[in-house]
């Protein structure tokens, strides 16, 4: 009787071990069934699609004309700065040559301003810290470039910017700031005739016998040269840039 009893408690507990290993079975397999497939993350440095919608960073339409332009600069030694217009009248390419800036200094400025004018369309970007006098010249010479292919109107890109192209300039006064060894206040009258009449140049903080004489010196030679594309008055590089730079930016305002 007790053996009959034994044998009925095995028979059940066989049943009950056979159940629970069903069950777990289940979840087992459940648990290494193959995940359900998803869209993979993108990886980082992978390319993304363009948004058929940005535009921020394109030039507006018909301001230039396709084209290379070509204009030239005081840093640390003289730069020779090649912007490419495209059809799409955007800036496609800025090439800067300058073999005599210092390595590890003004070449930082060589290297990383012509991406920075690209992306943003313009020579409105920031100088390069530690190279400020390679990056204003640079800068300005790229400026020079995109007022020639403004004032080319479609036409010729070797056509001038300046009053032999037909009056490029709007008649007026124009005033722009630049930092030079300190504030430089530059005023640029355009006549009636389009030509660059008088440039004004206010720089109280200048260095007396340095920086003065490129405030002496330079209104005359831009008025001469019709241009902004005039060589630093030797020793007086910094406030040249600036006043340089001032320049271009009050012929932008003019240019038709």
């Amino acid at each position: 009787m007790n053996e009959k009893k034994s044998n009925g408690f095995a028979a059940l507990l066989l049943t009950v071990a056979v159940a629970a290993a069903a069950i777990f079975g289940v979840k087992f397999a459940g648990g290494s069934s193959a995940p359900a497939e998803t869209t993979p993350a993108p990886q980082p440095g992978a390319s993304q699609p363009e948004d058929s919608n940005s535009g921020e960073t394109q030039a507006a339409a018909g301001k230039y004309a396709a084209g290379t332009y070509t204009a030239t600069a005081t840093g640390m030694a003289e730069l020779t700065v090649t912007v490419t217009i495209g059809d799409g009248d955007a800036i496609t390419e800025v090439t800067v040559d300058g073999p005599g800036e210092t390595p590890g200094i003004g070449t930082n400025a060589i290297e990383q301003l012509p991406g920075a004018v690209v992306a943003a369309q313009s020579a409105e970007v920031e100088a390069v810290s530690g190279a400020t006098i390679t990056s204003n010249a640079i800068l300005s010479a790229v400026a020079d470039c995109l007022t020639q292919a403004e004032g080319a109107g479609g036409g010729s890109p070797e056509a001038p910017a300046g009053p032999e192209a037909g009056g490029a300039y709007k008649p007026g006064s124009y005033t722009a700031e630049e930092t030079g060894m300190g504030k430089v206040t530059v005023t640029v009258t355009v006549g009636e005739d389009g030509t660059i009449a008088g440039v004004a140049v206010d720089g109280p903080d200048e260095t007396p016998g340095i920086g003065t004489n490129a405030i002496e010196q330079l209104p005359e030679a831009i008025v001469a040269a019709q241009s902004a594309a005039v060589d630093a008055v030797s020793g007086a590089t910094i406030t040249s840039n600036a006043i340089i730079g001032a320049v271009q930016s009050c012929l932008d305002q003019a240019a038709n």
